[in-house]
């Protein structure tokens, strides 16, 4: 599941929630979940604009060694820069929630890749209740213990809202796509940029 939750923090920023909601390894893709990120906050700022800030909240419960087995180090560092470097949004904060002993080794990974800002801003949370005191709890799913929609609800939700934008996709996709025949040396495509391989058309929503 990856969606802003409905709602603000008291100091405006949007939450985009991320987490499993099947634990089983065997079937997690990686690269589809970057994928499918990229386009949740590409609508999200197509259709409700910039924030005072956002925040990255991953939820690790369920997450194990086999999920970590399935991580693509060279995605990560790509998407990881993107993050930092292009996408265009305040990050005010990137936390872990439910954190086990996985969170550690996934962190390890990713900090050679992190810029100072982001290692700065990231923080880890072994009990929700730790958790409500940066982040109000009636902002988190039912499932977490806050007055939001459960998880299946925010997942239908964000179905139905990627289904109904499938022309803005399209449209980006055709017409609005950087010309890599113009970039000097050989062009890349976004395979090459996230290891990505694929279209809208083709994704396939967990």
């Amino acid at each position: 599941l990856q969606i802003p939750l409905p709602g603000l923090t008291p100091e405006g920023y949007k939450i985009i929630f991320v987490n499993l909601l099947d634990y089983d390894a065997s079937k997690y893709n990686f690269t589809a979940s970057l994928k499918l990120y990229s386009f949740v906050s590409d609508l999200h700022l197509w259709t409700e604009g910039t924030a005072e800030g956002h925040i990255l909240l991953v939820d690790m419960q369920g997450m194990n060694l086999g999920h970590i087995a399935r991580l693509g180090l060279i995605q990560m560092k790509k998407y990881i820069t993107y993050l930092q470097d292009a996408l265009p949004l305040r990050i005010k904060g990137l936390y872990f929630i439910n954190a086990n002993a996985i969170t550690d080794k996934l962190i390890v990974m990713m900090k050679p890749f992190m810029n100072k800002y982001l290692t700065s801003i990231l923080q880890v949370f072994t009990t929700m209740e730790s958790v409500y005191k940066v982040i109000p709890q009636e902002l988190f799913p039912k499932e977490l213990g806050g007055k939001n929609k459960d998880f299946a609800q925010l997942q239908q939700d964000m179905k139905d809202s990627l289904a109904a934008h499938r022309d803005f996709f399209l449209e980006q996709e055709n017409t609005r796509d950087v010309n890599e025949s113009l970039r000097p040396g050989k062009p890349k495509t976004a395979n090459d940029l996230f290891g990505i391989e694929g279209n809208f058309k083709k994704l396939d929503i967990d």
